[in-house]
């Protein structure tokens, strides 16, 4: 919900100039008025459930950015995860929105690539992306582009390599995988 509410002020801060788009299924359990809300906001909607992977090239050649701020469990794995939209939207070329002080901001920081908040306010999205012009959003896009396409996505080798490096893992360790399974 926090994010909701800290992007529609923003929307309405820029009088149009920026438009969310949400995909997927919201967690109307956490949000039972999600749909009435997205409704009542002008520059916020609301385009239903996706195909993975399917749909991923098209929802990200609609859209600049792709948030990648969780505050469902803040201070917890908020903190710490990297989210499938970064991923997602990276490998399509969305210029990724952070938080500065958690494990995506650093991740994104070490990549040299998206925009990154020192804090979670309308005016601190104002100062990252309000002013912000056409070059220097072509620039900021041009470097998550730039990026090895593996970073964002593994194909089945990378998969098998993956298992046979877990199953090494228990490989001689009888005991000690008997007692972590039991």
């Amino acid at each position: 919900r926090r994010s909701l509410e800290l992007l529609a002020e923003f929307t309405r801060r820029q009088d149009g100039r920026f438009e969310v788009v949400l995909r997927g299924r919201p967690a109307l359990s956490e949000f039972p008025d999600f749909h009435a809300f997205v409704e009542a906001e002008p520059w916020l909607s609301f385009r239903g459930p996706y195909r993975n992977p399917e749909d991923m090239a098209a929802i990200y050649r609609e859209v600049h950015f792709s948030w990648a701020i969780d505050f469902f469990e803040q201070g917890q794995n908020s903190e710490w995860l990297l989210p499938n939209r970064l991923y997602e939207g990276c490998r399509f070329g969305a210029v990724p929105i952070s938080m500065a002080s958690t494990e995506t901001g650093r991740f994104l920081k070490q990549q040299d690539i998206g925009v990154l908040l020192s804090e979670a306010t309308s005016e601190g999205l104002d100062t990252a992306l309000g002013r912000m012009g056409q070059e220097h959003f072509g620039k900021l896009k041009s470097r998550v582009l730039a990026r090895n396409p593996r970073t964002w996505s593994y194909d089945r080798s990378d998969c098998l390599a993956f298992v046979d490096k877990l199953r090494g893992l228990t490989a001689g360790r009888g005991s000690f995988a008997t007692e972590a399974l039991a």
